[in-house]
């Protein structure tokens, strides 16, 4: 939605790697947020910042030295996915985690999904509504039929990535504190409002620096 011509192949050669490795990328962020409730904070940071250093080395590799492009970009994004992926399935499988995942105790609750789809259905409503602004602003542009459009397009994507560096603190106190509530609430008011504030507010900064 949104793209020209122009740049309609360079956004396929992209698209299609990466939406291939979504189940990946769904897998981990799981694992991931089981970890962060088990307090291996810095075990989380550390397979996101082998993610993050292995994408940022790639990446120029693939476009000037294997002069793949996009497609080399997106292939970059996809191998360190799936390298954060392996370590965290390392730190399971290694007993680093309270928790032990094994075949046996995979089991589908519908009590147990429907409270977790609740938990974080607050979450996704607000970066759906994020990308369905992005999608309309992106539309505009392109059927605007001015000459710049597509560099507009591109310039709107490189402010909005530098944009989400200065408003991530934000975002992600956002998202702790909704959970805390969330859970306040699941929990039949254990906890005040206050103190899920104030909580909220003393761990976000050092989960941040995860993001």
């Amino acid at each position: 939605m949104g793209v020209t011509p122009a740049l309609l192949p360079y956004s396929l050669e992209y698209l299609v790697p990466v939406l291939s490795s979504v189940p990946v990328i769904l897998l981990g962020a799981a694992l991931s947020d089981v970890m962060r409730a088990e307090g291996k904070m810095n075990l989380v940071m550390f397979a996101m910042l082998l993610s993050s250093i292995t994408n940022i080395i790639l990446d120029p590799i693939a476009i000037f030295v294997l002069e793949w492009g996009v497609l080399g970009v997106a292939l970059a994004t996809v191998f360190s996915q799936l390298l954060s992926l392996s370590l965290i399935l390392y730190f399971y499988l290694a007993g680093k985690t309270e928790i032990k995942i094994t075949f046996r105790t995979i089991r589908l609750k519908l009590k147990t999904s429907f409270d977790i789809i609740s938990l974080g259905m607050p979450v996704f409503i607000n970066y759906f509504g994020v990308s369905l602004i992005i999608s309309l602003v992106n539309f505009s542009l392109a059927n605007a039929a001015l000459p710049e459009s597509n560099y507009m397009i591109s310039a709107y994507g490189l402010l909005g990535a530098r944009y989400d560096v200065f408003v991530l603190p934000v975002l992600r106190n956002d998202d702790y504190l909704s959970n805390f509530m969330q859970l306040q609430l699941r929990c039949k008011s254990v906890f005040k409002s206050e103190g899920s504030v104030c909580i909220s507010l003393k761990t976000y900064p050092h989960c941040t620096v995860q993001y």
